[in-house]
């Protein structure tokens, strides 16, 4: 009987401590609310104070600072893009004059046959080159 009455005198010290921690919260709630709506009330005054011109000139600072970031952006990105494809192309480039080296070395031929086989490749690293710079995308006129 002692023990049951113990723990129900802590549990009612337990639930009086929270609910001074709860009305301690509420307190503090209202008092933010207060607050908010004391901000409120201040910023339209602020808002009507504003001049008009002020607003649009701070719009249009906005519009022109977004437009430099994007701007930017797209010349990073544009730049990426140019030194992948030019890396590309240079290793296309240096793929084919080793095969062309390698073909020089197995056999001998005649001078006609040789200035043949060197525009067929010229004709073949043009093609690569096109379809690499086809790969990525190139900034509008």
């Amino acid at each position: 009987a002692e023990e049951m009455t113990k723990k129900k005198q802590e549990r009612l010290q337990k639930i009086k401590q929270l609910k001074s921690q709860l009305s301690a919260l509420q307190s503090e709630i209202t008092k933010h609310r207060e607050q908010k709506d004391e901000c409120f009330k201040y910023k339209g005054f602020l808002e009507k104070l504003t001049p008009p011109e002020w607003k649009e000139l701070a719009a249009q600072e906005k519009r022109e600072r977004k437009r430099r970031r994007k701007k930017a952006k797209v010349d990073r990105k544009m730049a990426e893009n140019q030194a992948k494809m030019l890396s590309e192309i240079e290793a296309e480039e240096r793929a084919m004059e080793e095969k062309a080296v390698d073909a020089s070395k197995s056999r001998r031929r005649q001078r006609r046959e040789v200035e043949e086989e060197q525009k067929e490749r010229e004709r073949d690293l043009e093609t690569r080159r096109r379809r690499i710079r086809k790969k990525y995308p190139q900034r509008e006129a």
